[in-house]
């Protein structure tokens, strides 16, 4: 029986203040659309290379999700049913990768021993590298069997499928590889042993005469249900190819059909995986890609195609091409904004290429539903990080942008339209930074001396942020630099700073989070500057490192946005990654938001949490999604100074339950 999926969500009904500022992530927040489909994983880190496959790994009937990206081999579990998939992140090391094994991790599974689980193969840097299961089709161990499956010395980075080509009752190999001169061919092992002891022989190098150009991405599938395997090929442009099987289970015929089969263009090196994901008896279509930007467009994850045909007929329809992350290319920089006057904050992300991607906002003041509107609200160049504010006083929000590229530049763009429809124009270029060693990670306005106009910081990669006072006036702008070490930090080279100022403490003056990577280190964060001066003569100190990451728990670097999300009096924080997602951190200075816990007890849910000062009452609301607003009679009421409440039995219910808590007081 499955698990139930509970989220422990708060209604809070008063804010007094606190310092520092203390955040609490939290995965599903607020719905978040892209063409009505909500990435399944919501507010979670994002990666570069997506090479996936699926498998049923703790046999429960249904698929689980795993990919493989540079050391790691990523395992999301289905907590789902087998007709609505649901996923969990369980682990980033599935298995021991050999040291050095390079990027674009490619695993696919296959019972290669016949002993009845599923075994593991792992494509990377210049070799296959087997891993027998020696557990059991309901919990799999792998070890590392032989670590040099077959001889690859000649290519990198394959990309695999098994299956049993010549209907003899064995596995045999294909392999798609970049990174060499012949990376659009496909090379074929025929197993020569047998289903218990496999004999991969090197039959082909050139399998059927096929050449799609780059990084060929092999996938078999009986896609019209005719009993043999139709041949489907991701390649470097982001299409997928179609060779149709008009021979047999035992003879093969591949026919070309079409270099850009439903139209498809991932836009960087596609990945086709089929798989039954909603158990209706025919193939869906998932694609992965590598989303490293550069492209003028969204790259997504993993984009899904569902067959609403049948297995003989398939007929596929777009569903989403963010399947698990809201990934939308690479370098994703969120900025919480009222862009259009309408009263409701709207989420704009820069991503790497220059667009603006827009988020709508069709919620309310207290809880925001985001949903994607555009792509290309503004097209800025290359990887374009900016700041809003009204720079001429006349009622609506003007530009900052850096724009980095070769070189780096930051930006004036007045608005030349209106609040509800901005158009913004290049004013002119504030500074220029030639050369590629040093560049321009981060902007941000804020009249740091309380004198009615906006001033700017930018952020550089040597650890130092720039600091440029506006010396004009409120309706005319004009910055002078004043100093490029406003906070006097050591020289440290590929030390990235995005700085982003909010009065956390509601003591008049402006206060500090800085969003840093380190290439060097392979660490994240984000540090608090409290500002111990006034609003006129600011003194901001390092108080606090108030997030920190290392290895692969973002991919790159921080770039954080403040906003009162949930309209309660603080600034709560969206941090975009390099993996091109974004994150979202609650505030929770307000001393009546609590941090639920939760337990099980046989089938009983047990909910428990910390004595709020004043409170009367805990309410207990849940329901079966997790956007809903507690309304009407509790499910459950507890009374001071118990803090706990227990579900009898919800833990045996198929399905899933969310939770949130009001306080009376």
């Amino acid at each position: 029986m499955k698990k139930i999926m509970l989220i422990l969500l708060v209604i809070v009904p008063l804010a007094l203040y606190s310092q520092p500022p203390v955040f609490q992530q939290e995965q599903y927040p607020f719905p978040l659309s892209f063409n009505n489909f909500e990435p399944l994983m919501g507010f979670h880190n994002s990666y570069v290379y997506y090479r996936q496959d699926f498998a049923d790994i703790d046999n429960d009937g249904d698929f689980d999700f795993i990919f493989g990206l540079e050391d790691y081999v990523f395992l999301y579990k289905n907590i789902g049913y087998p007709s609505l998939a649901n996923y969990s992140f369980i682990t980033s090391s599935l298995v021991e990768l050999i040291p050095q094994a390079g990027t674009n991790n490619s695993p696919c599974f296959c019972d290669i021993d016949n002993d009845g689980d599923l075994d593991l193969f792992e494509g990377s840097a210049c070799r296959i590298v087997y891993y027998q299961n020696i557990g059991t089709p309901d919990s799999a161990a792998f070890i590392i069997a032989d670590s040099s499956f077959t001889n690859t010395s000649y290519y990198c980075h394959p990309t695999l499928d098994f299956i049993d080509i010549d209907d003899d009752g064995d596995y045999d190999l294909f392999l798609g590889f970049d990174w060499s001169d012949y990376d659009g061919r496909l090379y074929f092992y025929r197993n020569i042993g047998t289903p218990e002891i496999p004999i991969m022989s090197l039959e082909s190098t050139f399998f059927e005469g096929i050449d799609v150009g780059n990084a060929s991405a092999p996938e078999f599938c009986d896609i019209n249900n005719d009993n043999d395997y139709d041949l489907f090929i991701g390649d470097k442009s982001g299409t997928v190819w179609y060779y149709e099987n008009i021979g047999n289970s035992v003879n093969y015929d591949f026919q070309y059909v079409t270099s850009n089969y439903l139209g498809i263009d991932v836009g960087n090196m596609s990945v086709p995986r089929f798989c039954d994901i909603d158990a209706d008896e025919d193939y869906d279509l998932f694609v992965g890609n590598e989303s490293v930007g550069f492209s003028n467009a969204m790259e997504g994850d993993f984009t899904f195609y569902r067959n609403d045909g049948t297995a003989a007929n398939p007929d596929f329809t777009f569903i989403t091409g963010q399947y698990l992350f809201m990934d939308m290319s690479a370098g994703a920089q969120p900025y919480y904004i009222d862009i259009d006057d309408d009263s409701l904050k709207e989420l704009l992300v820069g991503i790497v290429g220059g667009p603006v991607v827009l988020f709508e906002n069709q919620g309310t003041l207290q809880e925001p539903n985001l949903f994607f509107s555009d792509s290309s609200l503004f097209n800025w160049v290359a990887v374009p990080r900016f700041s809003f504010g009204d720079l001429d006083d006349d009622g609506d929000y003007d530009a900052i942008v850096a724009q980095a590229s070769f070189i780096d530049n930051v930006v004036l763009y007045m608005n030349t339209g209106t609040p509800m429809n901005p158009i913004f124009t290049n004013a002119y270029t504030i500074a220029t930074q030639p050369s590629p060693t040093y560049c321009y990670t981060g902007v941000e306005l804020c009249d740091i001396d309380n004198d009615g106009d906006l001033d700017l910081f930018i952020g550089e990669n040597c650890n130092r942020i720039y600091f440029w006072e506006n010396t004009g006036s409120q309706t005319h702008p004009q910055f002078t630099m004043i100093t490029n070490n406003y906070f006097n930090q050591s020289y440290l080279q590929f030390y990235y700073q995005y700085p982003r100022f909010g009065d956390f403490d509601h003591d008049g003056d402006f206060d500090m989070i800085v969003g840093y990577h380190s290439y060097s280190g392979v660490a994240y964060g984000i540090n608090y500057w409290t500002n111990m001066g006034n609003a006129f003569n600011d003194s901001l100190v390092l108080t606090d490192t108030i997030a920190f990451w290392e290895g692969d728990n973002l991919e790159g670097a921080v770039y954080p946005c403040l906003g009162d999300v949930d309209n309660d009096g603080d600034l709560d924080m969206f941090l975009g990654d390099a993996g091109g997602a974004l994150l979202f951190y609650r505030n929770l200075e307000n001393p009546y938001q609590t941090e639920l816990t939760i337990s099980l007890s046989g089938s009983d849910v047990i909910l428990t949490w910390q004595t709020i000062p004043g409170a009367e009452q805990y309410r207990i609301f849940y329901a079966d999604s997790c956007y809903f607003t507690p309304a009407g009679t509790p499910q459950g009421v507890v009374l001071p100074p118990d803090t706990s409440f227990i579900d009898a039995g919800a833990a045996g219910v198929w399905g899933q339950r969310f939770y949130r808590m009001v306080v009376g007081y």
